[in-house]
């Protein structure tokens, strides 16, 4: 409602309306100064004073920009209005031109309902965070991490305000020395690289892969950028690989069960079998269709009552069947087998006379390449 004064004028009246005065604005930022791209519910509440209490109608508008401080860098129209006293609204991610958003512009204008236009205009600038994209790695080998067969190395990597899509990988690789080694692709960004390495949230990964020439630690260094980049939007991490020289290759189950010191009886025919060898590249059995895969080999001999030992060069085989009907009841025939892979010297250098051999008496668990049985002929 209009107000008047009334004046006295000359013995008459004069009737003057109130000058209706402008209402002031505040923009209150409630959720707080640091605010990254793409973050939920952004809280702004519309800060009022009306002198006569009048209603304030309210327009927000919200700009997206590089640089808010310089409206040449924002768009020309609003992504976001509102006319609600408190302003909630998500931080975009990217400006009309679809470049990475780099900080908003908020302007309030109010008018109360006489048309006083509040002055001057609310402006706020919202610098927003670049979010870091997330990145994980891991290493796999099929062959024990061994000089001359090929490591990996995946990464599974995301960005909550940019998606993977637009994250770049680089990969880095760091010999302990001088090295001809080079990473080369095992797969390109695809949800699933290997399908052990499934990934329920789809997120994407990359792997590479190298063949290293030295033992000791490599290092692979993987920096994940966003279309920003700098230090707000890249993370590195670095994977360290140990690489060993081919290890000698380990007796796994042998039958019959070896009886330690003592004779074994035997009056029937009886296998005796190495049902498994232990070994990164030359392991029993083995992949025939893995290039590098090979198979340790098996050497037999035996010793007759403590006579000289006779190799079997005709037994190359994970087994050899032993016939007690060829010998004598009484005989002590000492049965044994003995393993080499690539790497490994054949004749062993232990002692001829000890029934076991352990090349490596470091490895734990004992890790054999010789096995004996002495029979009992019945």
């Amino acid at each position: 409602m209009n107000r008047f004064l009334v004046l006295s004028v000359l013995g008459g009246c004069l009737y003057l309306p109130s000058i209706n005065q402008r209402p002031s604005l505040g923009i209150l930022n409630t959720t707080g100064e640091e605010i990254e791209r793409g973050q939920l519910e952004v809280t702004l509440q519309a800060e009022v004073n009306d002198p006569e209490g009048h209603i304030v109608n309210l327009a927000w508008r919200l700009y997206v920009c590089d640089d808010a401080s310089d409206v040449a860098t924002c768009d020309d129209e609003p992504a976001i209005e509102s006319s609600a006293p408190t302003f909630v609204f998500d931080a975009p991610i990217a400006r009309a031109n679809a470049t990475p958003a780099q900080s908003l512009l908020v302007e309030l204008e109010g008018v109360d309902d006489f048309g006083a236009e509040a002055r001057p205009r609310q402006q706020l600038i919202i610098p927003l965070r670049n979010g870091k994209p997330s990145l994980k790695l891991s290493q796999d080998s099929s062959y024990g991490f061994t000089i001359g067969t090929p490591i990996e190395i995946f990464a599974v990597y995301d960005d909550a305000d940019d998606t993977a899509n637009n994250v770049t990988l680089v990969f880095t690789l760091f010999s302990p020395g001088a090295s001809t080694a080079v990473l080369t692709d095992v797969c390109t960004p695809q949800p699933m690289c290997l399908s052990d390495l499934s990934d329920p949230d789809n997120k994407l990964q990359q792997g590479k892969k190298f063949t290293p020439d030295l033992a000791g630690n490599w290092q692979i260094q993987v920096v994940a950028s966003d279309p920003l980049g700098g230090e707000d939007g890249s993370t590195t991490l670095l994977e360290t690989v140990v690489v060993v020289v081919d290890e000698v290759p380990c007796l796994g189950v042998v039958s019959p069960a070896p009886p330690g010191a003592n004779l074994l009886p035997l009056s029937e025919p009886t296998l005796f079998q190495v049902h498994q060898i232990i070994d990164a590249i030359d392991p029993f059995p083995t992949d025939i269709e893995d290039p590098i895969l090979g198979q340790s080999s098996f050497h037999w001999s035996l010793k007759l009552n403590g006579g000289a030992r006779q190799p079997l060069g005709t037994e190359t085989g994970n087994s050899l069947a032993f016939d007690p009907a060829s010998f004598t009841p009484g005989d002590v025939v000492e049965l044994r087998v003995e393993i080499a892979d690539r790497q490994s010297p054949f004749p062993l250098t232990c002692d001829p006379a000890d029934a076991t051999c352990q090349l490596d008496p470091t490895l734990v668990p004992a890790c054999l390449q010789r096995q004996t049985w002495k029979v009992d002929v019945r």
